[in-house]
């Protein structure tokens, strides 16, 4: 006798929505503890640096803010090769002699790479600074090998500074470096002004960061002097030779992405342009990224474990914290959209309503990032590198490929920025939908 059995009932409670973690639950966790930590020394440097910003938007102008702008997308660009990207490396290690071995290795290779950045900027400035805003960039090639310099180094040094779990003394060198970036930028703002103002300002916060962490690393290699002997750093180099081989291109690629469209845009806008461009996405960005890398983390963990213990409820998690998050982001986008021109002009001075506008046209594709970047290590957690692999290749295409078409074909300034800013936001549109449908 066959028995029929009934077909199976939902049940209600598994339906439900899952909820988010709780504060309760997050606080809890040593590892959210340290990244707490670090997001209150972040938080803390730029609450500084908001509060500067209106007096310095008044110290110098929209083109002393374009200089900056070029020369910040130009040392970003350069950086990537800084340590050809041994750093990354530096937490794994198992003995702390093969780790401080790592670091002196960067040392070494930097030294190295700003001699290099040095000799090819001096030889080929007259063709890399002869257009737009690059041309008023020129006269401060000098400063750009060390500010490569302390860039490279300072990330080097945050990485040992991670492997030891010094979360506090990290938190405490983003206070330092924005008290040593904002007082030296105002106190030449108001006595001698112009651009190399800023530049300096931004070399001198870094040194002192540079500064904070690198005293205990120094103690801890006069104990341990064998570990910058050549054949350690040759064991390293060697043991670690994937980084520079497979982790530098994808970084490359990124950084690419992010810096080559404003690098484009230098050289075909006036200096004042890129400076409203500039401060508008600064204002847009600090919040927003501030909120989403620690919203990522939050992320990852709940992600990864439903992964392993309720696969079923991973899409259901990842279609309510992204409608959570575009909900939480609306309202402001919403007001940046409609305020920003008045906004923009009553906080920073009369000289700025154009990064107002501005605003206004990234205020979507800065709405999209917001969303889907905390979610977007959905691919690698569904170990799916691939796709990200080819998204970041086709993110990086399209923005770079969207802004030097439309300066070839020597649109407007606002034209450019508009396409750049749609681009941005079709992208992030793009992998939205992927992440969607990579989740089963």
């Amino acid at each position: 006798m066959t028995t029929t059995l009934p077909p199976p009932v939902a049940n209600p409670k598994s339906l439900s929505v899952p909820k988010l973690p709780s504060f309760q639950d997050v606080l809890g966790n040593k590892v959210i503890q340290g990244v707490a930590t670090l997001t209150a020394g972040s938080a803390a440097a730029h609450l500084m640096a908001a509060a500067a910003a209106p007096a310095l938007t008044r110290l110098y102008t929209p083109e002393d803010f374009g200089i900056l702008a070029a020369f910040t997308a130009l040392v970003g660009l350069l950086t990537t090769v800084g340590c050809l990207g041994y750093e990354r490396a530096i937490p794994l290690p198992p003995k702390e002699t093969e780790a401080l071995s790592l670091v002196s290795l960067c040392g070494l290779i930097l030294l190295l790479m700003t001699a290099l950045v040095f000799v090819g900027l001096w030889c080929l400035h007259p063709i890399l600074f002869d257009q737009g805003s690059a041309r008023s960039l020129e006269k401060y090639i000098w400063l750009v090998a060390p500010a490569c310099f302390f860039i490279s180094l300072y990330e080097a040094l945050t990485y040992y500074a991670a492997r030891v779990k010094a979360f506090t003394r990290l938190a405490w060198t983003k206070v330092y470096q924005g008290i040593g970036m904002l007082g030296c930028q105002l106190g030449w703002g108001l006595t001698i002004g112009g651009p190399t103002g800023l530049l300096v300002g931004d070399l001198a916060g870094r040194a002192l960061g540079i500064s904070w962490l690198a005293r205990p690393l120094g103690v801890q290699i006069a104990r341990s002097p064998s570990c910058i002997f050549p054949g350690c750093l040759w064991h390293v180099a060697k043991r670690f030779w994937r980084f520079p081989l497979l982790t530098l291109p994808s970084t490359l690629l990124n950084r690419t992405a992010f810096h080559l469209p404003k690098l484009i845009m230098a050289a075909v806008f006036p200096p004042a342009i890129l400076g409203h461009l500039m401060l508008a996405d600064w204002v847009l960005h600090v919040p927003t990224s501030l909120l989403g890398q620690n919203l990522a983390r939050v992320y990852i963990g709940e992600f990864s474990e439903r992964r392993r213990t309720s696969p079923q409820t991973c899409r259901p998690f990842f279609l309510k914290f992204t409608f959570w998050l575009l909900i939480l982001a609306s309202g402001p986008m919403l007001a940046v959209y409609f305020l920003s021109p008045i906004v923009f002009q009553f906080v920073f001075g009369n000289n700025w309503e154009t990064a107002g506008q501005f605003a206004r046209v990234l205020a979507p594709a800065i709405l999209l990032q917001f969303v889907v970047s905390p979610v977007s290590t959905t691919l690698f957690l569904s170990e799916r590198q691939e796709l990200q692999l080819a998204w970041d290749i086709f993110y990086s295409m399209l923005l770079c490929g969207t802004v030097a078409a439309a300066a070839a074909l020597q649109w407007e300034p606002a034209a450019i920025v508009g396409v750049y800013a749609a681009a941005q936001a079709g992208a992030y549109l793009a992998q939205g939908v992927v992440l969607k449908l990579t989740i089963k």
